[in-house]
C-alpha cells in the first residue's frame, strides 16, 4: 500500500442464523498483536443467505509497505459461526473527488414497483474541501448494479430520481458521486421492501368444539403488510394445516408441511373442519394457519383444541406413581413432590421460569349424571397466598368460579361447586396463581437450579357434594389403570415430561 492513498475495503460475510459481529484490522506484521490499525469499526452480520452481505469502509495508511489485514470476530460466545466469503481491497477515492452524499428511498405504498430516490449531492470534496465545479454524474446502485445515473450536478442540490425494478422484495440502494478527479465516496446503503406487502401474521386464530366439527375463525388481514406497505385483503389466501409431532433438539416439535394441508381459502375467516370431537382419548389436537398472496407467504399462526372422549365422575387423581392419570395442561413447570396429602408419595408441583399467573387445567369430564357436583383439590404453597378457580362448559370462555382462595404453608383443601355447569356436555376447570419469585433451569439439562415460589396440588376430585366413598373407590381404579401422559395432552410409555412445544417449517411458533 502507498501511504497517504485511500483505499476501500470490502468484506463479505454471512452468520449461520445468530447475529454475529466482527471488526477488521491491519498491520505490517503478520500477528494478532501487529494489527493494530482498526480499518473496519465493529458490525453487526444478520444475513444468513449464502450470498452473504458487503460491509464497506475507506481507510488509508501513513507509509508505502506491505501490510497485513486481520478479520477479527468479536460476537457474544456460542453464537455458531461466522463465515467470510471474500475480502477486496480497491483504489479509494482521491481527495480531490466528491465526498459523502445523502441518499433517501422510498417505496410507492400502493404497491406498484416504484421506488423514490432523493439524494442530496455533496458540497464538499472527500478531504472535506468546497467543490468548486459540478459533478459529472451520480450513479444510482441497486442491488450492486448501475440501474440510472443523474448528469452534470451542481453541488449540494437536491435530487430525485424515480426506479422501477423487475422484481418485487428487498431492494438496496446505494449512490456513488463523481468529478473530473474521477470516483467519490459511496453512500450508506439503504434497503427497502418494493411492490405487494406480504401478509402481516393472523390474529385471534381460535379452536371451538362444535361436538361434529371443529369450528376455526380468524381475524383477517388487513391493508397493511409485514413491512409497512401495500395488501390487499380480497386478494389474500389463508392454508390451514393439520399437524405432527416429530422429534427435536430440544425435545418434541409440532411440525407441519404440504402434505398436511387441510384447505385454501380466499378472503375468508372461517372453516368448520368435520371432526368428532367427544370420541377417543383426550389429546391436543393443533391447527396451523398461514396468510399469502402474489408477494409471498406471512408469518404463521397456531391453535389448539382439547378432543376426545370426556372423562366420567367420580373422577380423581392423586398423581399416584409420580404419574399423570388423564390429560392435563400447564404453562407452569410442572415437578413431583413427595410430601402428599394422601401420603401415596406423590402430589404435583407447580413452579414457573418468569413472573406472572400460571394455571394447571384439567381435561374434558362430564359431570351431566351428579346432583350436585364438586371439585375438591389439596393445596398448599411458598411464596403464594391465594389462588383462583375457572372453569368452562363446554369449550366457552371460562368464568371464575374461586376467587382468591387462601392458601397456607400447610395443606388445605379447596371446595368448588360445580352444579351450575351439570347440564354441559362437558366441564374443563383450571387452577391459577401468581408466582411473584420465579426459579431458575438449567437451559440446557432443564434441571431445577434456583426455587422460587411453588404451589403443590394434590388428590383433586370431582364427586357429589359430601361423597367420600366413591373418591376413594376410584383412586384404586385410576392406579389399576395406569395411563400416562405428557403436559400437553400424549399418551407416553415413560415418564419424560417435554418443556417445548414449537411449531416449525418456514418459522418456528410457541405453543403456549
Amino acid at each position: 500500500m502507498q501511504g497517504g492513498k485511500n483505499y476501500s475495503l470490502i468484506v463479505n460475510a454471512l452468520t449461520s442464523g445468530y447475529t454475529e459481529c466482527f471488526e477488521v484490522k491491519i498491520g505490517r506484521e503478520k500477528t494478532a498483536e501487529g494489527m493494530s490499525m482498526a480499518v473496519m469499526n465493529p458490525v453487526n452480520v444478520t444475513i444468513w443467505d449464502d450470498a452473504g452481505e458487503d460491509f464497506e469502509n475507506t481507510f488509508s495508511v501513513a507509509e508505502d509497505g506491505i501490510y497485513y489485514i486481520g478479520i477479527h470476530a468479536i460476537s457474544d460466545a456460542d453464537l455458531d459461526r461466522l463465515t467470510v466469503n471474500s475480502i477486496k481491497v480497491e483504489d479509494g477515492p482521491v481527495s480531490t473527488a466528491p465526498g459523502p452524499l445523502n441518499i433517501v428511498a422510498t417505496p410507492n405504498t400502493e404497491g406498484d414497483l416504484q421506488v423514490t430516490i432523493q439524494l442530496k449531492a455533496p458540497s464538499t470534496t472527500y478531504d472535506g474541501s468546497a467543490l468548486s465545479s459540478n459533478l459529472t454524474r451520480i450513479d444510482i446502485l441497486r442491488d450492486g448494479e448501475t440501474v440510472g445515473s443523474i448528469e452534470d450536478v451542481t453541488p449540494g442540490s437536491i435530487l430525485t430520481y424515480t426506479d422501477e425494478p423487475d422484481e418485487p422484495g428487498y431492494h438496496t440502494y446505494q449512490a456513488i458521486p463523481y468529478n473530473a478527479d474521477g470516483k467519490g465516496q459511496k453512500s450508506e446503503k439503504v434497503t427497502v421492501y418494493v411492490g405487494v406487502d406480504t401478509p402481516t401474521e393472523i390474529e385471534n386464530f381460535v379452536a371451538q368444539d362444535k361436538q361434529t366439527a371443529v369450528g376455526l375463525t380468524w381475524d383477517k388481514v388487513g391493508n397493511e403488510g409485514s413491512n409497512g406497505l401495500y395488501v390487499n385483503p380480497a386478494r389474500v389466501d389463508y392454508t390451514i394445516y393439520r399437524t405432527m409431532w416429530t422429534e427435536g433438539w430440544f425435545g418434541p416439535e409440532l411440525v407441519y408441511d404440504d402434505s398436511l394441508t387441510i384447505v385454501t381459502l380466499r378472503d375468508a375467516d372461517s372453516y368448520d373442519l368435520p371432526y368428532a370431537t367427544n370420541e377417543g382419548e383426550q389429546k391436543y389436537e393443533y391447527w396451523v394457519i398461514e396468510p399469502s398472496n402474489e408477494a409471498g407467504v406471512g408469518m404463521n399462526t397456531v391453535t389448539g383444541l382439547v378432543v376426545g372422549a370426556p372423562y366420567t365422575v367420580p373422577f380423581t387423581e392423586s398423581f399416584t406413581d409420580e404419574q399423570l392419570h388423564y390429560f392435563w395442561d400447564t404453562d407452569a413447570e410442572p415437578m413431583n413432590f413427595t410430601m402428599a396429602s394422601d401420603n401415596d408419595n406423590s402430589a404435583m408441583a407447580l413452579l414457573s421460569r418468569e413472573e406472572g399467573e400460571k394455571y394447571f387445567s384439567s381435561g374434558k369430564i362430564d359431570i351431566h349424571t351428579m346432583s350436585n357436583p364438586v371439585l375438591l383439590f389439596d393445596v398448599k404453597a411458598q411464596g403464594i397466598s391465594q389462588l383462583t378457580v375457572t372453569a368452562d362448559a363446554d369449550g366457552h370462555e371460562p368464568e371464575t368460579v374461586q376467587a382468591n382462595a387462601e392458601i397456607t404453608e400447610e395443606y388445605t383443601t379447596v371446595r368448588v361447586p360445580l352444579s351450575l355447569f351439570k347440564a354441559s356436555r362437558y366441564v374443563r376447570f383450571a387452577i391459577m396463581a401468581y408466582f411473584t419469585t420465579p426459579s431458575e433451569f438449567d437451559f440446557w439439562s432443564g434441571e431445577l437450579v434456583t426455587t422460587g415460589d411453588i404451589l403443590v396440588i394434590d388428590n383433586l376430585r370431582i364427586c357429589e357434594d359430601g361423597d367420600d366413598t366413591a373418591i376413594r373407590s376410584a383412586k384404586d381404579d385410576v392406579k389399576a389403570d395406569n395411563k400416562r401422559y405428557t403436559i400437553d395432552g400424549r399418551r407416553i410409555s415413560d415418564s419424560r415430561q417435554p418443556k417445548g412445544i414449537y411449531v416449525s417449517r418456514n418459522h418456528k411458533v410457541v405453543v403456549k
